[in-house]
């Protein structure tokens, strides 16, 4: 009905405007507009001059005709606007354009759109517009139609081909069905941009496309495009790009490709192409980049290639080209960036490549490069990533090479390089990784090694140093990884080792040190691993190291002497320890025990003790004598006793004694009816009987062995009778009677995990899927949880596995079995205890069991519940568990062939995830496994739709979390009930408001948008039609969505403090309400001082304090990058989420769409593949956006457009122009950058730099312009960043900066010389 009423009132306004004088027109327009901004979500206040005592001319956005007055143009570009789109807009017959991207705004497009038949323009991008495309071929006058980076669905739309006045078609970016592209696309003959990158095309490129003969830009990256390489590309002589990366092309790249003679930009990489490049290619002159990673590709590469003079980047790596490489490459070309690694290049390696001093990556690793390294690479100091490792070079390495003072790489290993390790290295000094293993290089280890205090990974294994270690290693606080072995090392351990606080890893095998161990090494509370191994190293092991949380030891054949440790030796065993003479151990370690080592003297001279024994032995005879004549006659008392309580028993009758611990009373004599046909179990203490008692359903009976029934019993009743958990088996009753002990216990009608796990339904499926699978891992773990840190004194279960995990009807998991658990407060217990398989390895060492072993026991249960075999089985071959057969296929990267094959593909994620938490559970050293509140936490993050498990587990980190639990009447109190007075903006999940608390506090709080009453009504009337039913599919991804953002954030800013991080006070959730509360920030968003008020504020009004604010919020986004634990990256780094306080201090916010980064060995592969990029259109990187390959330089990227907004004073996106296509601020600024006239886009509203502030200015805009490279690895790292902010912050007051003579780079290309102290 509203429908009805909304279309007749459409009508009757288009009627009125053809009738109605201008005046009256102008009316309706102004009502029209009205309407639209009425759906609109404006929390910036831009359309506050959209009223109806203006004009629509005067309404901002908005364009006339200069001679009717008539509306003609509507540019909202990045307003920050939500809602959705008024179909009134169709009221507005001369409108010619209408701009609405990169905004947030929703639903979908009106039909009625289609009678703007005057629409030139219409750009709808990076949006969150959803549902099918509606038919808009009337729009015949369309010469720009843009509407990518939104969420369209549905049938790519074939109505396209009939727009066949369209210059400019981008689609990219959407959610449209798996269809081939559309083949009257050829009608488009005007086009000359198309942009349909992830849209998940499929098939072959049709002919048509080829007709497009007016085409410059062909984008179809990233979908599933097939068949050969077209040919008849060829024919599209006007191409200036061409990206077809991420298909699966294949085929060779046709020689007549080289008529393409402007093509600019060619990018194929990762398809299945293969072949050789044609000759013919090296005419195309004017390439400036070339992209062909990772395909087929073999032959050499065109000897023409050598002469580009515009080339700027080239990428061929992961592929099978050989012969010699062109030797005058790079030669005339501004080269920055060249990665040619794992090929099969041979011969002498190109000497030009830097020679216009440009170069920041020189990639040639694995391929077989042979001679000497070219001299002429000495004075390339603009490289920021140096490696050739795995080749066959000679000579030295030139002695400029070690000095690369912004290289953060310097990878020579795997060749045949002589001579040393120059001094020239203490110049290198923000040097990460420095690894020169596997040469012939030789000489000491320079003291200047200590300059490099950037340092993480120092490799320098299987050369011939000699030499001590230098004691300025000490100065290395990064350093992570040490190896040294295999050289020829002398001299003692230097004591300032132990000063390398981060160190993880320490090798120093194979040399010749002698000394001591110092005892500085056990204040290393990082170190995992050390290998001091055939060294001439003596004297004692520290006792400290014990203390150290080790899991690899080495320091056999050594000179050692004294007592081995028993915590080094029950971590390593007596191998790590061979090859000491002098060295002993205290006791044999079972069958283990290795005779080299001996035992440690317990009295003066083993004379002394063989003449003790002599006399001890008669002695022990004799007390063996007056033993058994007690055992003789205690054996006649316990007769004559047991005879006299047999009597007595006769006397009283059968009487049973029955203990109760949950009501109902249970009758004896019903329990002992037991039936053989109902057995349920057995095991190590009884056997288990399904019995039915009349008024209380079934329960579980055991009946107890004879024998230790007794102390079974008194061990189930004494644990089991006190605690109360609904993930452990509830204990009813304890019966005895003679030798008779029985247990009642509530009745599990799905038996154990081991027996289910192994059982099938219809079809040959598993009975237990994997969301089962997970709550029964989940239970299991809570209650284990319970056991450890919840009872107290804590209780150790000593006998966790599958078949002691009973199954409700529900499949909620139990624990089950206490006979053998202990109090953890008992110092060893007196015997072994536990299933094999399930033994943590530490007790093959020591009887000591402690809440670690239960960790372990239960991590072999979560590798059952994810393979579905058992402890053992014969695939795991001849003495090996399911420890060892996982763990190798995890040393070996094949994780996903372990997972169960019965679970469906769609769990493989969240199993990768449980996977990794029992990875952690099963590691070997007891003290690196986490506790089982940790454990209980991770499977519940491991759960992403369940919004209050997640919560739980954040809540529940303990009472040193000072995150608050804020009540929603406070919140609703404060807000007014969240009134519009109270909201100043909004954020990644909802709006944020101000407000002043009880207490006095001014907080911020950002409230999640609550579910959409008109929506859930759509939603529940879903079967009415198919509208409300693609309204009702919408709002369970709508609601994980803004699930998923609140837990981000309240995740991720629990974790992390900063000053330059806005502080999260705490949460409420309640019902459908989700809120967070931070500090209030005083001073609003860097964004509103940028562009929106006037005058600028002080600290935005001179490029001093600019700078310092881009300082500022760069050290916030390094914490996170590099010392928050795990790594975060934040996805949406914006000048809207930089926030000021009232001592203009930026502080980063809105950690919605953040994640948190794997560790790896390079930062460059440290990557998320995320199945949609998500940021601001804009500020997104481009390459994170095309490949959904996430890493921390795709914030990097977002903060040089950051730096340029901070520069140039212009938004990302630039006012709407004439031409209908809006210029990105990195489009506008880096060229001009790069020509070195930084003063053109320098902000006009801020005084001229001084000549001190212009040359830091100059030095900022090269760090912003190597931010925003188009490859995520060419970008500095955040540290860099702050480095080099902090240098031209220091430097902005005094001219201390001078210029280099290279054309750009990050701080390859301005040189801050600071004055010396000397």
């Amino acid at each position: 009905m509203i429908d009805h009423y909304l279309c007749l009132h459409l009508i009757l306004i288009s009627l009125l405007l053809c009738f109605l004088p201008t005046s009256n027109s102008q009316e309706v327009e102004v009502h029209a507009l009205l309407q639209f901004k009425s759906n609109l979500n404006d929390p910036l206040h831009h359309l506050d001059s959209w009223t109806e005592s203006n004009s629509p001319c005067h309404f901002l956005g908005v364009s006339c005709d200069s001679t009717s007055g008539e509306v003609v143009g509507i540019s909202l570009s990045n307003r920050n606007l939500s809602g959705k789109i008024s179909p009134s807009i169709s009221a507005l017959r001369k409108l010619t354009y209408l701009v609405l991207d990169t905004n947030a705004i929703s639903g979908t497009i009106p039909p009625q759109l289609s009678s703007c038949t005057s629409l030139k323009v219409l750009n709808l991008s990076a949006n969150s517009l959803t549902g099918p495309l509606p038919d808009l071929s009337s729009l015949n006058n369309l010469e720009i139609l843009d509407l990518s980076i939104n969420g369209f669905s549905g049938h790519f739309p074939e109505w396209i081909g009939n727009l066949s006045g369209l210059i400019s078609l981008g689609l990219a970016g959407n959610d449209f069905d798996e269809g081939e592209i559309p083949p009257n696309i050829g009608n488009l003959k005007n086009l000359t941009l198309l942009y349909w990158a992830n849209c998940n095309l499929t098939g072959e490129i049709p002919p048509s496309v080829f007709e497009l003969t007016s085409l410059q830009t062909l984008d179809l990256s990233n979908n599933n495009i097939s068949g050969d390489f077209p040919k008849d590309i060829s024919k599209l002589r006007n191409l200036y790009k061409i990206e077809l990366y991420r298909n699966n092309l294949k085929g060779e790249i046709p020689p007549a490709l080289a008529n393409l003679t402007n093509l600019h930009e060619f990018d194929i990489s990762q398809n299945q192409m293969s072949g050789e490049i044609p000759a013919e290619l090296g005419s195309l002159k004017n390439l400036t980049v070339i992209q062909l990673f990772r395909n087929n590709f073999r032959g050499e590469i065109p000897k023409e290639w050598g002469d580009l003079e515009y080339l700027n980047g080239f990428s061929i790596y992961e592929n099978t080209f050989s012969g010699e490489f062109p030797p005058n490459f790079g030669r005339f070309a501004p080269l920055n960036s060249l990665d040619i690694s794992e090929n099969n290049f041979s011969g002498e390696f190109p000497r030009f490549l830097c020679r216009n001093n440009n170069l920041n990556f020189l990639l040639a690793l694995d391929n077989n490069f042979s001679g000497e390294f070219p001299e002429s690479y000495a004075d390339c100091k603009t490289l920021v990533r140096f490696r050739i490792s795995q080749n066959q070079f000679t000579g030295k390495l030139p002695d400029g090479l070690w000095a690369l003072p912004n290289a953060t790489i310097i990878d020579i290993s795997d060749n045949n390089f002589v001579g040393g390790i120059s001094s020239e290295i203490g110049k290198s000094v923000n040097l990460n990784q420095l690894c020169v293993q596997n040469n012939k290089l030789s000489g000491e280890i320079p003291a200047e090694i200590g300059n490099l205090m950037q340092l993480q990974k120092l490799y320098a294994s299987n050369n011939s140093f000699s030499g001590s270690i230098p004691s300025e290693i000490g100065n290395l606080n990064q350093l992570t990884s040490l190896h040294l072995e295999d050289n020829s090392l002398s001299g003692s351990l230097p004591s300032e080792l132990g000063l390398c606080s981060r160190l993880v890893e320490i090798d120093l095998s194979q040399n010749s040190l002698t000394g001591t161990i110092p005892n500085s090494l056990s204040f290393l509370a990082s170190l995992n691993s050390i290998n001091l191994s055939q060294n001439l190293i003596s004297g004692s092991i520290p006792d400290g190291l014990q203390a150290l949380k080790l899991s690899s030891i080495d320091f056999s054949r050594n000179r050692l002497t004294g007592q081995v440790p028993p915590g080094l030796l029950m971590i390593a065993g007596e191998e790590a320890f061979d090859g000491n003479p002098g060295l002993c151990i205290v006791g044999k370690s079972g069958s283990r025990w290795d005779p080299e080592l001996g035992m440690c003297k317990m009295d003066n001279t083993h004379k002394d003790i063989f003449a003790k024994k002599l006399l001890i032995v008669p002695a022990i005879l004799l007390a063996l004598l007056f033993l058994l004549a007690g055992l003789v006659f205690i054996s006649y008392r316990s007769f004559k006793l047991e005879e006299s309580l047999r009597m007595e028993e006769g006397k009283d009758g059968n009487k049973w004694k029955l203990e109760s611990f949950h009501p109902p009373e249970i009758d004896a004599e019903e329990i002992c009816k037991l039936d053989e046909g109902n057995v349920i179990g057995s095991g190590g203490t009884g056997k288990v009987y399904r019995l039915e008692l009349k008024n209380r359903g079934a329960v579980a009976v055991k009946q107890l062995w004879k024998g230790n029934g007794q102390k079974a019993l008194m061990a189930e009743m004494d644990i089991l009778g006190k605690i109360r958990h609904r993930n452990i088996v509830k204990l009813y009753a304890c019966l005895t009677k003679g030798e008779l002990n029985y247990i009642v216990y509530e009745y599990m009608p799905n038996g154990n995990l081991h027996q289910a796990l192994r059982r099938e339904i219809k079809g040959g499926r598993t009975e237990l899927d994997w969301n089962k699978r997970y709550n029964i891992a989940l239970g299991a773990a809570k209650g284990i949880m319970y056991l450890h840190h919840d009872c107290s004194p804590a209780i150790i279960h000593r006998d966790i596995k599958s078949t002691n995990i009973l199954l409700d009807e529900e499949y909620e998991a139990k624990i089950a079995d206490f006979g053998i658990a202990k109090i953890a407060e008992a110092s060893e217990f007196s015997c072994f205890a536990g299933t094999h398989g399930y033994i943590a390895p530490e007790l093959a060492y020591s009887l000591k069991a402690t809440e670690k072993t239960d960790v372990y026991s239960f991590g072999v249960v979560l590798l059952e519940l994810l393979t579905g075999l058992s402890a053992f089985e014969p695939q795991f071959g001849e003495g090996n568990d399911i420890v060892c057969w996982v763990s190798a296929h995890l040393n070996s990267q094949n994780s996903s062939q372990v997972l169960d094959p019965r679970v469906p593909i769609s769990a493989k994620d969240d199993m990768i995830k449980v996977l990794k938490i029992a990875a952690l559970c099963i590691t070997k050293l007891p003290t690196t496994r986490p506790t089982m509140r940790e454990v209980v936490n991770m499977l519940i993050d491991a759960d992403p739709c369940n919004v209050l498990r997640r919560l739980s587990a954040l809540i529940g980190k303990g009472p040193s979390s000072t995150i608050e639990r804020f009540p929603l009447a406070t919140l609703l109190a404060a807000t007014d009930a969240f009134s519009e007075g109270h909201k100043i903006g909004s954020g990644s999940f909802g709006s944020v408001y101000r407000a002043v608390l009880p207490d006095g506090r001014v907080v911020a709080i950002k409230r999640a948008e609550p579910p959409c009453p008109y929506a859930a009504a759509a939603a529940a009337s879903a079967s009415t039609s198919s509208a409300s039913a693609s309204t009702s599919a919408a709002l369970p991804a709508k609601r994980r969505d803004r699930e998923s953002a609140f837990l981000s954030e309240l995740a991720l800013l629990s974790r992390v403090n900063h000053k330059n991080l806005v502080r999260l006070l705490g949460f409420c959730t309640d019902r459908a309400e989700h809120v967070l509360v931070y500090e209030f920030v005083s001073n609003g968003a860097l964004h509103d001082h940028l562009h929106k008020r006037a005058p600028i504020a002080p600290p935005l009004a001179s490029w001093n304090a600019r700078l310092k604010l881009a300082l500022d919020a760069a050290r916030g986004i390094e914490y996170l990058h590099a010392y928050a634990v795990p790594p975060i990256i934040h996805r949406d780094i914006k000048p809207s989420n930089i926030l000021l306080d009232d001592s203009w201090t930026a502080k980063v916010s809105d950690f919605g769409l953040s994640l948190l980064l794997s560790t790896g060995e390079d930062d460059d592969d440290d990557a998320h593949d995320t199945p949609r990029a998500a940021g601001t259109v804009g500020y997104m990187d481009p390459e994170y956006y095309r490949l959904q390959h996430l890493t921390a330089k795709s914030d990097v990227y977002s903060f040089g457009v950051v730096l340029l907004e901070l520069l140039s004073g212009c938004k990302v996106i630039q006012k709407y122009e004439e031409s209908g296509t809006p210029r990105n601020v990195v489009e506008f600024a880096v060229p001009h950058i790069v020509a070195d006239d930084v003063h053109r886009i320098l902000d006009q509203r801020l005084p001229p730099p001084t000549p001190s502030e212009i040359e830091a200015v100059a030095y900022v805009g090269y760090l912003a312009a190597d931010c925003v490279s188009p490859v995520g690895r060419n970008r500095p790292t955040m540290t860099e960043i702050v480095n080099g902010l902090e240098r031209a912050v220091s430097a902005c007051g005094t001219p201390n900066l001078s210029r280099s003579g290279t054309e750009r780079g990050l701080i390859d290309s301005v040189v801050i010389t600071f004055i010396n102290e000397d």
